[in-house]
């Protein structure tokens, strides 16, 4: 199949609509950082991204992904005795105390409950190294290699370890799962299970010293500091933003969070059902048609970013042409870099044209016609 490519320079409308305000790049004195958009993995700025480091509690944000995916919020969890007295934060869990999954799981992500993190653990496997090869596995089918658990709460252990970046993934990830969300921003939580823990608060303050703050996660060991996920949306676009060993971890979030909100906006680069010019049909009712994007395309971009589109369509389109037929795709593009991109299809039928018969084109000739 044989396209043609069309190119066409932009700057987007936006631009002369919103003049940002140019943050200045960010001075964290984390030993690792990074801010990414939670819709398209973009990262904003990083320090040190790359560099495998501990995590600390930040590891549980893990447990509650596979906790979720693997189980039913209702399921009921008898907490194993391996899991009762683990050192550390905790939720006094008692050995044979029966609670919800989904209060477990909030008690452990606002609470850091070490006992919780064991306990769903051992609700789900028969040991705690077996649920951190799950853990671990999890992190490599998301393409994530730097990243490795030990353990499903993040006491310090030989081997335990992440990136920056891995973990903004790994939370990225997390945003997609019916309930992530709702349990990372919430501030208090009241489990109305029959065990000693009635009521948890969120160790986050960025939750209250951020508008927009709404996650994640924090996190300390003293061999690997303190740690810390943050999220806050505006305006449509979610930043994630990961320290790990940062004695300013909560100033440091702020400031990248104010760098990324202040320089990047979400830009809607097409909608769906919009037109990219008409595509020549051949041995058509119709010499063309139309091509309309399949999707609305979204991108989080400097607003004053110039954006090139591609239009790519079929050279050799042959009817018949129904409506709907992929005919092509359109991509957008910031220098190098693709954005957005789309397919693009036929706006209608187009019909083959009908040749007439022989005898009928003999007997318009006889008649002069």
């Amino acid at each position: 199949m044989r396209y043609l490519k069309s190119v066409l320079c932009i700057v987007l409308i936006c631009s002369l609509v919103y003049l940002p305000v140019m943050a200045s790049y960010p001075q964290v004195s984390a030993g690792a950082a990074v801010a990414i958009d939670c819709g398209t993995g973009r990262v904003f700025y990083e320090k040190n991204a790359y560099t495998r480091m501990g995590m600390a509690s930040t590891t549980k944000i893990m447990t509650a992904i596979l906790a979720l995916e693997m189980g039913n919020p209702e399921d009921i969890v008898v907490v194993d005795e391996r899991a009762a007295g683990i050192e550390g934060s905790s939720l006094y869990l008692r050995a044979g105390d029966k609670l919800k999954l989904k209060n477990l799981v909030s008690g452990m992500m606002l609470r850091s409950g070490n006992d919780g993190a064991a306990a769903i653990a051992l609700h789900f496997c028969d040991s705690i190294p077996a649920f951190a090869e799950l853990m671990t596995q999890k992190a490599k089918d998301l393409g994530l290699n730097d990243t490795c658990f030990k353990n499903p709460h993040g006491l310090y252990e030989e081997g335990h370890y992440t990136t920056a970046y891995d973990l903004a993934q790994i939370t990225r990830y997390g945003f997609t799962l019916q309930g992530f969300a709702e349990i990372v921003g919430l501030r208090k939580y009241e489990i109305d299970d029959n065990i000693e823990t009635k009521e948890v608060y969120n160790n986050n303050k960025l939750l209250t010293m951020y508008d927009g703050a709404d996650g994640v996660k924090t996190g300390y060991t003293p061999e690997t500091g303190r740690t810390l996920v943050g999220s806050a949306s505006r305006e449509g676009m979610r930043v994630i933003t990961v320290t790990l060993d940062d004695r300013d971890d909560w100033n440091d979030h702020i400031a990248m969070f104010n760098y990324c909100f202040d320089t990047f906006k979400s830009i809607k680069l097409s909608g769906k059902g919009q037109g990219f010019g008409c595509v020549p049909v051949k041995n058509g009712v119709d010499c063309e048609v139309a091509a309309l994007a399949t999707t609305d395309v979204l991108a989080v971009i400097n607003p004053d970013t110039k954006i090139t589109v591609e239009v790519i369509t079929e050279e050799d389109l042959k009817a018949p042409v129904k409506m709907g037929d992929i005919i092509g795709n359109v991509v957008f593009k910031e220098g190098e870099k693709i954005v957005g991109k789309t397919e693009l299809i036929a706006g209608c039928d187009v019909e083959k044209e009908r040749k007439p018969k022989f005898l009928w084109k003999f007997f318009n000739w006889i008649m002069g016609k």
